[in-house]
């Protein structure tokens, strides 16, 4: 079987079945970065979390729980290939006593330039077992369906150098503040996961990145998926943040779905007003949306926390078929229309909700915010449907989203978070 592999690292694999699971991680690897640098090529898409630059070097991260179970004692096969000079360690933290590694593909092995469109990947044919054989066609076909769900919903966004320069510039500034000791609190109360991703943050906050806008969402950086137990720590020019963002966002999108259309000029609308429901359900919601006061309504009317109903109402929107448990039942308890509404758009369009809320979302924060807010501010930093802003700013900021967004013509339910 042909697969990709750089030319002569095979004689430094094991022998037996390691040898098969090395060949199958090392391709994967190299076959994600083959399909994200195709999208990148066409102004798309590259996953930081996967690949980022440093000292003018690209390091390409390993995604353990894209593999893992292909193999139960898949941790010996990356210590195996660390020994051998393939991988490296990317960073390392521990948990009560428990030691863990992330790994990255070592530079002097994956020499790919990756702005470079000349540079091909070398290919070996090499034997392999069938299981072996399925399993690298399994991963391979899974990277080829995320690329297709996003080519789908592929948009071009009109580029503003001033935004993304503001943008970078106050990520430059950004500096995470901790002492050791409060690092030892909040490390040993951290789950494998939160750790991981800690000091992974950790690190990427000293070369800070940030994606281009596409796909109907934000521009991706360092601050976008940083966990809310990470952010009370973040500081700029020494000052403390505040977070000011959209009050159950994705909810408020929705129930205003009619009054976006006239700003959805990134997509084709398919849902006429008629399908629209004007039901007292439908308008309790849309006014609960409007004062931001939508989760606090549904934890008054049931047993649920806060948490919880926010998690499952990320189901309901976003997953493809219709989702029911205990939880979401009593979303359609109190909001049968709203439900009924939200489950008819999915099976017209599987994606479509998603990539709305997405895109209006976006339009909110960069078109009409952060287009003039640069230009008033010396630093902003956004993370999905929010801003991260000094303390210091925060009224100047607040009188200035009350005056850009009266030309919207629909109220944004702005609150302010203290981290």
């Amino acid at each position: 079987m042909k697969v990709v592999f750089p030319v002569g690292l095979t004689d430094r694999l094991s022998k037996g079945r390691d040898r098969q699971y090395e060949i199958i991680i090392i391709n994967h690897i190299l076959k994600s970065y083959i399909y994200l640098n195709r999208l990148h090529r066409d102004n798309s898409y590259i996953d930081p979390r996967r690949f980022y630059m440093k000292n003018n070097k690209l390091y390409v991260r390993l995604r353990s729980d894209d593999f893992q179970d292909l193999y139960n004692n898949y941790s010996r096969i990356l210590k195996s290939l660390e020994e051998k000079n393939i991988l490296e360690i990317d960073h390392s933290y521990s948990v009560n006593n428990h030691k863990s590694k992330g790994y990255r593909i070592k530079h002097e092995v994956f020499k790919v330039d990756l702005f470079d469109n000349t540079k091909n990947f070398y290919r070996e044919d090499i034997k392999l077992s069938k299981v072996a054989e399925r399993n690298i066609n399994k991963l391979n076909n899974k990277i080829k369906d995320k690329m297709k769900k996003k080519k789908n919903y592929k948009i071009e966004y009109p580029e503003n150098p001033y935004v993304e320069d503001h943008l970078m510039n106050s990520l430059q500034k950004c500096e995470l503040v901790i002492s050791d000791e409060e690092e030892n609190k909040i490390v040993n109360e951290m789950t494998y996961d939160q750790a991981e991703f800690y000091y992974r943050f950790k690190l990427d906050i000293e070369d800070p990145y940030l994606t281009h806008r596409i796909y109907g969402r934000y521009y991706h950086n360092i601050c976008t998926s940083s966990k809310k137990f990470i952010r009370p720590y973040l500081r700029i020019n020494g000052s403390k943040l505040v977070e000011i963002d959209i009050a159950n966002c994705h909810p408020f999108l929705i129930s205003h779905i009619k009054e976006f259309k006239m700003y959805n000029q990134f997509y084709t609308m398919k849902i006429s007003d008629n399908e629209i429901p004007e039901t007292e359900d439908w308008f309790l919601f849309k006014d609960l949306t409007e004062r931001g006061e939508l989760w606090n309504y549904i934890e008054n009317n049931t047993k649920l926390t806060r948490d919880v109903i926010k998690l499952n109402w990320m189901y309901i929107q976003n997953n493809h078929i219709t989702y029911k448990n205990k939880t979401t039942d009593e979303f359609r308890r109190l909001f049968p229309s709203v439900i009924q509404f939200i489950d008819d758009i999915k099976s017209n369009d599987k994606e479509f909700l998603k990539y709305y809320t997405f895109g209006i979302e976006s339009y909110i924060i960069y078109d009409e915010i952060y287009e003039i807010a640069w230009q008033h501010f010396d630093y902003i930093i956004t993370i999905h449907d929010s801003f991260l802003i000094p303390e210091e700013d925060v009224e100047k900021f607040m009188q200035f989203l009350d005056f850009i967004l009266v030309n919207l013509k629909v109220k944004i339910p702005f609150k302010i978070k203290h981290l």
